[in-house]
């Protein structure tokens, strides 16, 4: 057995449950060879637990597990320790050393401790769900910020303990998880790297050490976007990683846009209204995440669709729509007059003007030219969803003006939206 095997077993017993799984006897330690007692203990992973109260009898070939009886003597001595053996011809006192009732424990908020100091985490670690994970705090890395945990217990494979982690984990930017183990492929946590203590502790000149370079290789592998592939469209933490067809993988920061995009990705060619997004969006982000893809009668049934509010009447009338167009008829000859004479400051005085109007007129009119109600909620919604998700997709266009072209041809913007591509296009999305 080499030191390494010692921290494995130890790494090991983190995740096992049972009474007195943590505790290691002096049987154990003086087992492990020379050198891996002291490096667990410097570190702070092993510490001096409660004397063991019985041990196996050596006074007969049956080895029966007895009491142990500790008799104090003067300050300044050793206490002496002995069971009695109470097998014919056997009975008498049987001395015990006092070293073979030693034990010691590992301690969860120790290795958390020691694991937050190691990465340099930027907080003081807090028990984020007892008895199953901790929050180190956030990390600088080489690859970018992460925020740190360590979960341990059931070896990850129980499913509601998995789940309790998914949830405190869901908000995190680049959530790394270290762990005895790694979870089986069945039940993922989503958006995370997890990362077994086997892989990244070691022992070195008689101390325990965090491999650094493995965190640092995991996490840039994880933050690279170049390995993102397909249509994909995935929150992780404040940012957004985006990619469409054999176009380049880039980030954005999370923007209410790009999360009603997202949405509608989700659903594609579901009629979704815009007070609804609006109102799914205003509870929490772990609520918003669960009705990802839900359409609106689903929606409806969960209480968030758009109330019908009264309004104030309408904004324009038909004389006002008429003053506009016959204004902008006229700018229209004028503006042809000033093109050919090469009035430059003239043009964009008339370009000026035009915009003005074309705002007023999308202002007061809606779809079909019938006039916008004042005060009207639904109006509210589907304005504020319109000037968020033109935002998002200006950044968009920024990063890939393929993607850009394609949300502008699918997605239909008005009181209800729609992600209608003209041919079926899967995105792999996540809020």
């Amino acid at each position: 057995m080499t030191p390494a095997d010692v921290l494995v077993r130890v790494i090991e017993r983190l995740d096992m449950t049972a009474e007195g799984a943590h505790v290691f006897t002096a049987d154990e330690v003086q087992a492990w060879p020379s050198g891996a007692f002291h490096a667990l203990a410097d570190s702070d992973f092993l510490i001096p637990s409660a004397p063991a109260s019985s041990v196996g009898c050596d006074g007969c070939e049956e080895a029966c597990i007895m009491p142990v009886e500790v008799v104090r003597t003067d300050p300044g001595k050793p206490a002496r320790a002995f069971i009695i053996c109470d097998k014919p011809g056997d009975y008498g006192r049987i001395p015990v050393s006092i070293e073979c009732l030693g034990r010691w424990r590992t301690d969860m908020s120790r290795w958390a401790s020691f694991l937050a100091a190691q990465l340099q985490a930027d907080q003081t670690p807090r028990e984020a769900i007892p008895g199953a994970l901790w929050e180190l705090g956030k990390i600088a890395t080489g690859a970018g910020d992460c925020n740190g945990y360590f979960a341990y217990g059931t070896a990850l494979t129980d499913v509601a303990q998995v789940s309790a982690i998914a949830a405190v984990i869901r908000n995190s930017t680049a959530p790394l998880i270290l762990a005895p183990s790694t979870p089986p492929a069945r039940l993922p946590l989503p958006g995370a790297v997890v990362l077994s203590l086997r892989r990244v502790l070691c022992l070195r000149e008689a101390r325990v050490l965090v491999d650094r370079q493995a965190v640092e290789t995991a996490l840039a592998r994880y933050l690279k976007t170049d390995s993102v592939q397909g249509n994909v469209f995935r929150r992780n933490g404040d940012y957004w990683t985006i990619s469409y067809g054999e176009g380049p993988p880039f980030r954005l920061k999370d923007a209410k846009g790009l999360r009603y995009i997202a949405h509608l990705l989700s659903c594609p060619r579901e009629e979704i209204h815009a007070g609804d997004l609006v109102a799914l969006f205003k509870q929490p982000y772990s609520v918003a995440a669960r009705h990802l893809g839900m359409t609106t009668r689903q929606a409806g049934e969960e209480g968030l669709s758009v109330s019908d509010m009264g309004n104030a009447g309408e904004i324009a009338d038909d004389t006002m729509r008429e003053q506009y167009g016959k204004r902008l008829r006229q700018l229209g000859e004028e503006r042809e007059e000033a093109s050919m004479r090469g009035d430059a400051e003239r043009l964009e005085k008339i370009d000026k003007e035009t915009e003005s109007i074309d705002a007023a007129l999308s202002q007061a009119f809606g779809l079909g030219g019938r006039p916008r109600k004042g005060s009207d909620p639904n109006e509210k919604a589907r304005k504020a969803v319109l000037a968020a998700i033109t935002r998002a997709l200006e950044s968009i266009r920024r990063n890939d003006n393929d993607l850009w072209r394609h949300l502008q041809n699918s997605l239909e913007r008005g009181t209800f939206l729609c992600y209608r591509p003209e041919q079926p296009t899967q995105w792999s999305t996540l809020l």
